[in-house]
C-alpha cells in the first residue's frame, strides 16, 4: 500500500499524457452503441455509454470530469438503431456536448415517435466530420441520406439517397433491397419534408 507521500498526482502529468488515460478509458474503438457490429436496443445503448463514460474515474474530480468529457464527446462516435435513444442523447448531453460530437449515426424511421426534434438538434452539432443517416428498409439494412453533414452544415439542398447498405447489424437479411418500397419511400418523404422545413427555417415555430 503507498504512503501519502508516494501517491501520484494524475493532475500533474503533462495535457498529452492525461489525454492518452482519457483514451484509453474513454474512447470505444467502434461506435458506441454497436456490440462488434451488431445493433443494440436503448437499454445496451445506455449500458455501452455508461461504461465508455467511467464516472468512477471522470468524477474523481471537478478538472478530470472536464477534460474526459471532451474526450468521450469528441473522440468517440455513437450509433443509435432507434430514434428515440438518439433524442434522449442529443438532449441530455446539451448544447456544449453537441459542439463536441464529431461522428454520428442513425438509422430513421417514421414508426418511432420523436422523429423531428433529433434532426433540428442536428444543426447545433457544428463540429460534425463523420455523419451516416439512414432510411430503413428490411431487417438490417438502410438507405444512406447523401451528404449529410452537407446539408445540415452548409447550403446544400438537394436530397439524394444511395444504394441499400447494412446498417449496425450482422443479421442483416439475405437478400439486398435494391427499390425503395411503400414503407421506405414514406420515410424517406416524411425525412425530406423535415429536412426541407429545418433548411428554410420553418421549424423555428416548433420550439425546443
Amino acid at each position: 500500500m503507498l504512503t501519502d507521500d508516494r501517491v501520484m498526482d494524475f493532475l500533474k502529468f503533462a495535457p498529452e499524457i492525461r489525454n492518452r488515460v482519457y483514451d484509453y478509458v474513454c474512447v470505444k474503438p467502434t461506435y458506441i452503441g454497436s456490440n462488434d457490429g451488431k445493433a443494440v436496443a436503448t437499454a445496451r445503448f445506455y449500458k455501452d455509454a455508461a461504461m465508455w463514460r467511467n464516472l468512477a474515474f471522470a468524477t474523481s474530480c471537478k478538472q478530470i470530469y472536464i477534460e474526459s468529457s471532451h474526450v468521450f464527446y469528441s473522440r468517440n462516435g455513437f450509433e443509435f438503431s432507434m430514434m428515440r435513444p438518439l433524442l434522449e442523447f442529443l438532449e441530455a448531453v446539451g448544447l456544449g456536448g453537441r459542439i463536441l460530437l464529431t461522428k454520428l449515426r442513425f438509422i430513421y424511421c417514421t414508426f418511432a415517435r420523436h422523429t423531428f426534434i433529433p434532426l433540428r438538434y442536428l444543426k447545433s452539432c457544428k463540429n460534425l466530420q463523420e455523419l451516416e443517416v439512414y432510411v430503413q428498409a428490411s431487417p438490417g439494412w438502410g438507405y444512406p441520406l447523401m451528404k449529410p453533414i452537407q446539408f445540415f452544415l452548409s447550403d446544400l439542398t438537394k436530397v439524394d439517397f444511395g444504394e441499400s447498405q447494412p446498417f449496425g447489424t450482422t443479421l442483416a437479411g439475405p437478400w439486398t433491397p435494391t427499390v425503395m418500397q411503400a414503407d421506405e419511400l414514406r420515410n424517406s418523404r416524411f425525412l425530406i419534408d423535415s429536412l426541407n422545413k429545418i433548411k428554410s427555417g420553418e421549424d423555428a415555430k416548433f420550439g425546443r
